[in-house]
């Protein structure tokens, strides 16, 4: 996907009237071109909950959904069923796609979270995520951009990356 060129985020805190957001549209353009969008809603009735969807927490109701759906000109990912699809023949809707499901077993996410950071802390592995590329949340806290509609958005990529 390469490096983000821009982003476009709106956010709305009316359905529940809280200080936070319950609702955000994210669109990412990246330097090659592509663009990317993010959906979130926290006031929906749904069973596409990450907490629903990944039995991570046994507090809520397990439901066999998918939360994210990431898709691409040749194929997309379901999580977190783990549900690849592929294109087949000329890749046209008129194809059906090749779906398969990766079974990974059953474990609990956020016991093998702690027990990965455990590990990590004990300088016996790399962490996962290095963190390298993360914007400094003091230096772009406030940070703002003018959409095309000149309604200015909170910055998410660091001045030196915008053009």
């Amino acid at each position: 996907m390469g490096q983000i060129a821009a982003v476009t985020a709106r956010e709305f805190n009316g359905v529940r009237g809280n200080a936070v957001e319950d609702t955000t549209v994210i669109l990412l353009e990246f330097a090659s071109g592509l663009l990317a969008t993010a959906s979130v809603c926290d006031a929906t009735v749904s069973s596409w909950s990450r907490e629903m969807t990944s039995g991570a927490n046994p507090a809520f109701p397990q439901t066999d959904r998918d939360c994210y759906l990431i898709g691409g000109t040749h194929g997309s990912l379901a999580l977190p069923s783990l549900r690849p699809r592929t294109a087949t023949g000329d890749g046209s809707w008129y194809s059906p796609p090749d779906i398969r499901r990766i079974d990974v077993g059953s474990q609990d996410p956020l016991a093998r979270t702690v027990t990965q950071f455990a590990r990590v802390i004990r300088g016996a592995e790399p962490p996962l995520v290095s963190g390298r590329g993360a914007g400094n949340p003091a230096r772009d806290r406030g940070r703002q951009v003018v959409s095309r509609d000149r309604r200015p958005h909170r910055s998410l990529i660091p001045q030196e990356r915008r053009s």
